[in-house]
């Protein structure tokens, strides 16, 4: 695997789902069988970014996405033979997608990641100055040990955040996003198990420049 450096839900096989186009181009451009579950309607306070809740700093100047207003679907994609969570996505629309971008890469040292607005990102800048363990003291309690989890953690106040175990654990993951036609952002989504048995990552094709307008 080239470095870049069980939530309780019902998995039904793809090929009876019809889902929005950014779930199948990510199934169909991924050679390993994949088993998808929508978790659940998020709505973002605005630009989001990808990265380890439980090692985040708020001084680290993180390259926030910004994205379309309003709810997205939250989706995780585990890999059928491992059950490890390959590839966690937020999908604005069900537009099948024509071209991404490359945006960003997770940095993850728990094995553990999430999509984090800046309201979720200072509350949990809080709690880690108040307690000192974002852990034991947070996420434990709500993923009850789960190993492989996906699910949204409820932060004090009752603001969520999508979060979710990264499929080969530490290391560095990229974020990209899917565009539609007319340019708009489809989805954003982050890989951790690679699209092929080399463990190449699942990159979209580049936008053309006059595309891609978020």
């Amino acid at each position: 695997m080239t470095i870049r450096t069980a939530a309780l839900f019902i998995l039904l096989p793809l090929a009876a789902q019809a889902g929005p186009g950014a779930v199948d181009w990510i199934t169909t451009h991924t050679q390993q069988p994949l088993k998808e579950a929508r978790i659940g309607s998020y709505d973002p306070d605005g630009p989001i970014i990808g990265v380890d809740s439980l090692t985040y700093e708020l001084s680290y100047s993180w390259p926030y996405i910004d994205v379309p207003d309003g709810p997205a679907d939250f989706h995780v994609f585990f890999d059928d033979e491992t059950g490890r969570v390959s590839k966690a996505a937020l999908i604005f629309s069900d537009a099948d997608p024509s071209c991404g971008k490359d945006l960003a890469t997770m940095p993850v040292d728990t094995g553990t990641g999430a999509f984090l607005d800046r309201k979720a990102a200072e509350a949990l800048d809080r709690i880690a100055t108040e307690t000192g363990d974002l852990y034991g003291g947070f996420m434990e309690p709500q993923i009850d040990g789960t190993h492989s989890f996906a699910k949204f953690l409820k932060l004090p106040g009752g603001h969520v955040f999508p979060a979710f175990q990264t499929g080969w654990g530490d290391g560095g993951y990229p974020v990209a996003s899917l565009h539609g036609s007319d340019g708009a952002m489809v989805a954003i989504y982050a890989d951790f198990m690679g699209k092929d048995a080399d463990g190449n990552w699942l990159l979209p094709t580049p936008c053309a420049p006059t595309e891609g307008s978020e």
